[in-house]
């Protein structure tokens, strides 16, 4: 039986039993997470999360603008396949009544145990898995830079290009776009988001965060058809330039994993260190049942280079 832990959402600090829970799993050798390097402890501390639980593990929910990011943990393989399909569609349920998702995302890299797992996502009416591959310039210090594009320019975003980046999600990533509204502290919480530019539009931006060993991640990596290599070659020159100014060592970016040979990333000394799957479903279950008997086709305009 699957019981919503609404005092989590409504940020009851007190122990409830998704905590209960995850301490007793995450003592066990067999747990099984969809991201097994994830700090589960420190995600059960976020000021907004959803979840939805069982006897023999959960599903947590972090809002993140229209994414709603999953993360299961369970004691045993056979509670997972069992159950993951309540507590998915109860999630989802939850995310449409108190958030403003309307999409979830799994990122799955649990490799080892992908073949014991995969027909339960299908089972919970999870699209067909994206594949993404994480790349990384060891020292944007000592990288050596192509030359700047023609024709497009780069920027610091502040509060005020909000729209236009949700714009921009929206023109690229159709339903799957973050925003709007973008994530709460999506320009905050960042070490830096850069706009690409043409003709005064917004054509691409870049979202970085800190990394280990004074390096930089890039959570979001987008360009339209407009701004196309060129923006993305502007976006990653301005990073590693101001990158090297800071005294920052690695970038990581992630990429599709078709894209991984690309010259510009080449260009750049990206390197592969990293793959993993990403799930996404209609948090609307009837919606997301009725998505996967029709077998839509989509058409992508321009290139999301990388999102976590």
């Amino acid at each position: 039986m699957v019981t919503p832990d609404y005092s989590a959402f409504n940020q009851d600090r007190a122990a409830g039993l998704v905590r209960d829970l995850h301490e007793t799993i995450a003592q066990s050798p067999r747990s099984l997470r969809n991201q097994p390097t994830a700090d589960y402890g420190a995600l059960l501390r976020l000021p907004r999360m959803l979840s939805t639980q069982s006897e023999d593990g959960y599903l947590l929910g972090i809002p993140y603008g229209r994414h709603l990011k999953l993360y299961y943990e369970f004691e045993m393989l056979g509670a997972l396949q069992s159950q993951l399909r309540n507590l998915v569609s109860d999630i989802g349920e939850l995310a449409l009544k108190h958030t403003d998702c309307r999409i979830m995302a799994l990122e799955f890299d649990d490799f080892p145990s992908r073949h014991h797992v995969d027909h339960s996502f299908v089972g919970a009416a999870f699209r067909d898995p994206l594949p993404f591959m994480l790349m990384r310039c060891r020292d944007m210090r000592e990288q050596h830079l192509p030359d700047a594009p023609d024709g497009v320019t780069t920027r610091a975003a502040t509060d005020a290009d909000a729209d236009a980046i949700s714009a921009l999600e929206t023109s690229v990533s159709g339903e799957a776009a973050l925003g709007p509204p973008l994530p709460d502290g999506f320009l905050a919480t960042a070490n830096t988001v850069l706009l690409a530019e043409r003709d005064g539009a917004v054509v691409g931006y870049i979202r970085l965060v800190d990394a280990e060993k004074r390096g930089l991640m890039a959570e979001e990596f987008l360009v339209d058809e407009d701004g196309g290599e060129d923006a993305a070659i502007a976006l990653l020159r301005t990073t590693m330039e101001n990158g090297k100014a800071a005294d920052r060592r690695p970038l990581t970016i992630r990429v599709s994993a078709d894209a991984g040979g690309d010259a510009v990333f080449k260009s750049f000394g990206f390197k592969h260190s990293g793959d993993g799957l990403q799930y996404l479903r209609l948090a609307d279950s009837e919606a997301a049942q009725a998505e996967i008997k029709k077998r839509p086709t989509y058409l992508k305009v321009g290139k999301i280079f990388g999102r976590f």
